[in-house]
């Protein structure tokens, strides 16, 4: 064994009462690093007497620590119990709490006034299923605040969100304090509750004189449950309130057929004054008659009003709109300019083509450009088009429409309009054109001459044209050209050659005075002339970095065996070249991994004096076998103290895998992301202490580089490989210290695809929560993974009990928003997405699934009418709950 590895070993391998003793370390790594320790050991292994003696230490880090020792091995509960109520420190309490009784838990949090601590004994509660009316109703009423307090929020959400049957009982009791029903209507916005309408019935009476309040209570209903007459009392105070927001969430909570109903009320209060957007916004839910009662509304709105209606109209993609503009293009009145810009979707059809390009030639600036605006959004090209840009009364007007002309494809342009364009007495305008012409390298030059004539002209412009010519111009006009053109310009249009590998092309390149210079060579080489390549080879130094990097890929794919002594020569001889040349041949070298580069890139990445080229060898030379030995390197390092030069060439292996990954490959991985973290213990424990809110986990860039190979290929490989790493993390000596923000982000990452998430997610999962690490914010994502991996086995009992779980700790310990989203997707209450619904109502569904496979369907709807209690409002779940109780109710 190495004396590293034995180092490991030894510190892994301290005794009991050791650690114990280093509970009353003064350093914080060394506290939690024992802490940690104890708390992966044995039951029985516990010095319970000096821990608990460690309950008297004098920092509270200290105390918290040697208290979490013994919550978590289920040992002296009774010294916390007496030293609760003399802790002063709330981080001691929030730890000691969980040790008290249910009556002592009870007084917590009536009478404490620290809210973390109070709200820690409601989770010991819930933890427990111990949460009864009393306990909900003591911690829905603590707070004295004007806002809802910590514990009340937490209670309020655990009603919502976990409570069946809804305990009606407290809802009444609370009806009266503002707080505990703000906390509430704020949980059930989220999560809708069906069954609480009376309650919230009873609210809205109470709530008469406030619209703030009432709002509250209509978002807090699920969707589709309110009236015509709530609707339009709804979009009445949008005007009253600093946050419209809260109006439109509570108009999501029309049924559309209600909705449909209020169109009349929302525009006669745009007409009385108020913001026509905000009033548009609480229309969300309308159907497509909705829609049309709208557009009808609309076509005798004063003229801000319907331009805001259709904008909103078109924003939905609503069908309606066509049909306006086809209604207002058959009228024989007035054009409507705001509906004219949405004509895109018209002008197709070849009457209102004919109409709209009848706009285009009015005198009226706003309605021809409107016109315009339509035609070349629906990809629709009439002669008009040109006059409009020849027309413009100032230069820049004239730019300005040929930009938005050439929005057009450029086959949609006929050879008559080109020829028009390059003619324009505005040289942007041919400017434009040109760059056009170039981009579509496709299309045929009909108009050579026209381009001929500006490639005379000079600067910008005639450039332009000349290039233009070069790379698509017929032979006779471009040699002409030629001709007449000087040393200088002739360097500046050679690089438009670079595609047209014909034989008068290479003759007019070759034949040039200036052949031997760096823009002539550079188009040589892309037009295959061997003499340059070689020159190329033999002297690197001949052209500039800049242009050595601009001629890449015909260099890479013209390199050849003979030419590999030539340029090791030149990056690992005695007579190296010069360091800005040298990391351009070393690129070439690492592009070619068919070649047997492996010993020049090997010599490089050892003797290069430059770090920079040593690690873009090193990206080469991993995928050779002369790169065995770095990745042997790499591989006994794992599991022992990694300096700074391995880390590097961990980093440089992974970055030059692709997917999919072999067996090997991916057991390199997988041991770099658990076991390779194990090999240094108080530095990965200090880094997990060190994170703060928004920090990044540590090891960030490795697990990004592993993800981005392992997610594009998971196969059951990678999945043998993952499994192998995680059980050699387990038995590692220092396997206490991974912590657990390094493993969620793995975790989340892996659970961005499906299918990684269903191959790999319970291996990382079971990590997450083997890990002895307090920070509990992956818990309920790593639950809920394992909880789906046992759904989709079809081990239904073992589901129950972990979705459970993964839905009370999304309740205390939620991870960050965007992280959240990734486990359980956005809440959409308005559109009948409820993540949080459908999580509360799995346990009951895998029981019920359970039932039938036992043939018990009594058993079996029990528990889906249960599971429907809580899954009201999420269209999936409430789909899946009704197609099993057919199935039990057959």
């Amino acid at each position: 064994m190495s004396l590293p590895s034995m180092a490991v070993l030894c510190v892994a391998l301290a005794a009991p009462q050791d650690l114990a003793s280093k509970l009353r370390s003064r350093d914080a790594v060394t506290v939690e690093s024992a802490r940690r320790e104890l708390c992966a050991g044995a039951r029985d292994a516990v010095p319970e007497a000096a821990v608990v003696a460690a309950l008297d230490a004098a920092s509270e880090t200290q105390r918290a620590a040697a208290a979490s020792v013994l919550l978590h091995h289920g040992l002296g509960k009774d010294a916390m119990r007496a030293r609760f109520e003399a802790e002063a420190s709330p981080l001691v309490r929030t730890v000691f709490v969980r040790a008290l009784d249910k009556t002592a838990c009870l007084r917590v949090i009536r009478e404490d006034s620290v809210e973390r601590v109070a709200q820690a004994a409601f989770i010991a509660f819930a933890d427990r299923s111990a949460v009864t009316d009393e306990v909900l109703l003591a911690a829905l009423t603590r707070s004295t605040a004007d806002e809802p307090g910590l514990t009340t929020k937490t209670a309020a959400r655990y009603l919502v969100f976990a409570s069946r049957p809804l305990p009606g009982g407290v809802l009444a009791k609370i009806r009266k304090d503002d707080v505990a029903c703000t906390a509430v209507l704020a949980a059930m916005t989220d999560h809708p509750r069906p069954s609480a309408a009376p309650w919230l019935d009873a609210l809205l009476d109470q709530r008469r004189e406030s619209p703030a309040g009432r709002l509250e209570v209509f978002a807090a209903h699920p969707r589709g449950a309110l009236t015509a007459a709530q609707g339009r009392e709804i979009v009445s105070m949008a005007g009253e309130l600093d946050r419209p927001s809260r109006m439109l969430e509570a108009a999501t909570r029309l049924p559309p057929e209600v909705a449909d109903k209020i169109v009349g009320s929302v525009h006669q209060l745009a007409s009385e004054g108020l913001d026509v957007s905000v009033a548009l916004e609480a229309l969300r839910p309308i159907s497509e008659r909705g829609e049309r009662m709208l557009a009808s509304l609309a076509r005798v709105s004063a003229p801000d009003h319907r331009e805001a209606i259709v904008d909103w109209l078109a924003a939905r993609e609503s069908p309606v709109v066509a049909e306006m503009v086809r209604d207002m293009l058959d009228a024989d009145e007035r054009i409507d300019v705001g509906l004219l810009r949405r004509a895109s979707r018209v002008v197709g059809e070849p009457k209102y083509r004919a109409l709209v390009q009848k706009s285009l030639r009015s005198r009226d600036v706003a309605e021809s450009a409107a016109a315009f605006l339509a035609l070349v959004q629906g990809e629709v090209f009439v002669p008009e088009m040109i006059e409009y840009v020849e027309h413009a009364d100032e230069p820049e007007d004239s730019s300005r429409r040929a930009r938005e002309l050439f929005q057009l494809p450029g086959r949609k342009i006929p050879a008559r309009a080109w020829t028009q364009l390059l003619t324009h007495e505005n040289d942007d305008v041919k400017l434009w054109a040109l760059r056009k012409l170039f981009e579509h390298d496709s299309m045929t030059l009909d108009f050579e001459d026209e381009i001929v004539a500006v490639a005379q002209k000079g600067g910008s412009l005639g450039l332009a044209a000349r290039r233009l010519l070069a790379a698509r111009g017929r032979s006779g006009a471009v040699e002409d050209m030629w001709r007449e053109l000087d040393r200088e310009a002739r360097m500046d249009v050679v690089t438009a050659f670079q595609k047209r590998k014909v034989g008068w092309v290479r003759g007019l390149v070759d034949s040039a005075p200036e052949r031997d210079t760096v823009q002539f060579e550079s188009t040589r080489l892309r037009l295959g002339d061997e003499e340059v390549l070689e020159k190329l080879i033999q002297n690197p130094k001949r052209w500039t970095s800049k242009w050595l990097r601009r001629a890449e890929d015909p260099i890479v794919a013209a390199l050849r065996p003979e030419h590999l002594p030539t340029l090791r020569a030149h990056v690992a001889g005695q007579d190296k070249i010069d360091e800005w040349w040298r990391i351009e041949v070393v690129g070439w070298l690492v592009r070619r991994p068919d070649l047997e580069v492996g010993r020049i890139l090997e010599l490089v990445h050892r003797g290069d004096p430059d770090i920079g080229i040593r690690e873009h060898a090193l990206e080469g030379l991993v995928l050779h076998p002369e790169g065995k030995a770095v990745r042997n390197q790499v591989e006994t390092a794992i599991g022992q103290p990694m300096d700074e030069d391995t880390e590097d060439l961990a980093h440089a292996i992974v970055g030059a895998l692709s997917p999919p990954l072999d067996g090997e490959q991916a057991r390199l991985v997988a041991r770099l992301l658990f076991v390779a973290p194990l090999g240094d213990p108080a530095g990965e424990i200090a880094e997990h202490l060190e994170i703060g809110d928004g920090d990044s986990s540590p090891g960030t860039v490795m697990i990004n580089m592993a993800m981005q190979t392992v997610r594009s290929g998971v196969t059951q490989p990678v999945r043998a490989a993952f499994l192998a790493a995680a059980a050699e993390a387990r038995e590692h000596p220092g396997h206490y210290a991974l912590g657990r923000a390094r493993l969620g982000r793995i975790l989340t990452e892996i659970s961005r695809r499906p299918e990684s998430r269903a191959m790999l997610g319970d291996i990382v999962a079971q990590l997450v929560l083997d890990a002895p690490d307090l920070d509990a914010r992956y818990v309920g994502p790593a639950q809920l993974v394992l909880a789906e991996r046992y759904e989709l086995e079809g081990d239904f009992a073992r589901a129950v009990g972990l979705y459970a779980a993964a839905g009370r700790s999304l309740l205390w310990q939620s991870p960050a928003p965007f992280v959240r989203r990734v486990f359980l997707a956005d809440d959409d209450p308005g559109a009948g997405v409820i993540p949080s619904a459908w999580l509360a109502a799995r346990p009951d569904v895998c029981l019920a699934r359970v039932a039938i496979a036992e043939g018990n369907p009594e058993r079996a709807r029990a528990a889906l009418l249960r599971a429907m209690d809580l899954a009201r409002g999420d269209v999936a779940a409430e789909s899946e709950i009704r197609s099993l109780l057919a199935k039990v109710t057959k």
